[in-house]
């Protein structure tokens, strides 16, 4: 089986003028509508759940989430890196974000864990032989 998982929320994720434009999951799931791809056997469409804070908290801290939280519901938001072009806050910023953490829970449920997991290990192997790759942890996830 081939897991899709998708719903128009999916496009709540909107960093306004920035490379990960949700236009691009519109886009991708129109043409494979177009081509047929989605009604093929053995595909199967689902909705995506919206992750719950304590999941989302397996990897970010209470601090964290409570800021994402806060940055939703107030577009001058600052701190943790938000408000800035590159990480812009918009409304509803939790909980599009809970969406994308749900999807990724679903997909590797479905037996993707392990491909995930061998193209993290081998994404990470490439990056920590750069000379000045920082290889510490984030300050808003959990070691």
């Amino acid at each position: 089986m081939t897991l899709v998982l998708w719903d128009e929320s999916m496009l709540g994720y909107n960093l306004g003028d920035h490379p990960l434009d949700p236009v691009r999951l519109e886009l991708t799931v129109a043409l494979a509508r177009d081509l047929g791809v989605l009604e093929r056997d053995g595909v199967v469409v689902e909705k995506p759940r919206i992750a719950t804070d304590p999941e989302v908290m397996t990897v970010h801290t209470a601090e964290y989430v409570a800021a994402v939280k806060a940055a939703s519901t107030d577009p001058g938001f600052a701190g943790y890196g938000f408000g800035t072009m590159d990480n812009p806050v918009f409304p509803a910023m939790h909980e599009a974000s809970a969406l994308v953490v749900g999807a990724t829970q679903r997909a590797a449920q479905n037996g993707g864990a392990a491909a995930v997991e061998e193209r993290l290990r081998k994404l990470w192997l490439s990056e920590s032989r750069l000379p000045d790759a920082d290889r510490r942890p984030a300050r808003n996830c959990r070691s």
